[in-house]
């Protein structure tokens, strides 16, 4: 078994490699989608669990990538998206890198995927059957704000560097963008939240909000319906206790990110009215000084074998 797999990857390498020289190869079913015309619905859970789809970027610009993490190219080609991604994301992109990864090599997948602020997900999560069998990576598609498949990545260069991505999508970012709305420069990602047990009565979200403007924001306020209260908290060690701090607000620097980590800064989710259940998701509200509010979908994760419920038992100090 372990050999078929070695060997179906250099297939699919050596494919990859090769389809300049040969031409494109497409499967009967990817013959079916033509650029100009509607594309494909997909759905798609994604690695933190939350989920990817026609309706819920609906408006949106999207860039659906296939890779793994043996491939070469694609890892020559994931920085150049991750540059794009966070120039344009504000102006209502969405991107999507689908791996091929065997289930083996997941973690690997996973690994890779922390370095990036678009989001992951596996083959295996991923109803996109209108696109054909994929055999060859890397391979992306670009979906219009319509739902206008505008780049068929079975034709043509294979490749997505930085002017290949202004040249295939950013016209169609200036088409999806409302001219008389304000600039935007916050985008907030890896948002998640750990599982609670009956009986805990608090739970925390944790994410990061990278601000792409030129003048610093706050996070002033955040409020979801599975809680009485979200409070903003930071810890510190002093004396070898650990001490909770309740802040009025979370600042994010011109340029730069706010990081809320499990054991630093997090949002505290005060009075939950019922278990935070893995494989479910809330939505928070959050509310900046300068970019308004935004609602985010929150995944709510298992514990790590071996980790204990969240206690809120630490030393607490008010604001």
């Amino acid at each position: 078994m372990a050999s078929n797999t070695v060997f179906f990857k250099q297939l699919i390498l050596l494919a990859s490699i090769c389809v300049g020289l040969l031409g494109p190869l497409v499967s009967s079913s990817a013959k079916a989608i033509q650029e100009g015309n509607a594309a494909p619905s997909y759905d798609i859970k994604l690695m933190n669990g939350a989920y990817f789809s026609t309706a819920e970027n609906a408006g949106k610009v999207v860039i659906m990538h296939f890779w793994a993490t043996w491939c070469i190219p694609c890892r020559e080609e994931m920085p150049a998206l991750e540059r794009y991604y966070r120039k344009h994301h504000a102006e209502g992109l969405e991107m999507v890198a689908i791996s091929m990864d065997d289930p083996a090599d997941a973690g690997k997948a996973r690994d890779m995927m922390k370095a990036y602020t678009f989001p992951g997900a596996f083959m295996a999560d991923a109803q996109v059957k209108g696109y054909g069998r994929i055999w060859r990576i890397p391979l992306s598609f670009v979906i219009d704000g319509q739902g206008v498949l505008r780049r068929d990545g079975w034709y043509g260069d294979a490749g997505l560097d930085d002017a290949a991505l202004e040249k295939n999508v950013t016209p169609y970012l200036t088409h999806t963008a409302n001219p008389s709305a304000p600039a935007v420069s916050l985008m907030v990602h890896g948002a998640y939240a750990h599982a609670t047990v009956p009986g805990q009565e608090v739970g925390a979200v944790y994410l990061t909000v990278i601000n792409h403007g030129s003048s610093a924001d706050r996070l002033v306020s955040a409020s979801t319906s599975v809680a009485h209260a979200v409070q903003f908290h930071t810890m510190s060690q002093e004396n070898n206790v650990s001490r909770m701090h309740q802040e009025s607000g979370f600042d994010i620097p011109a340029q730069g990110e706010l990081n809320l980590k499990s054991g630093e800064r997090h949002l505290m989710l005060v009075g939950l009215k019922a278990p935070l259940k893995a494989g479910d998701q809330l939505t928070l509200k959050l509310t900046f000084a300068k970019g308004g509010e935004r609602e985010v979908k929150v995944p709510i994760q298992a514990l790590d074998a071996g980790e204990a419920p969240m206690e809120h038992m630490h030393h607490h100090e008010g604001m």
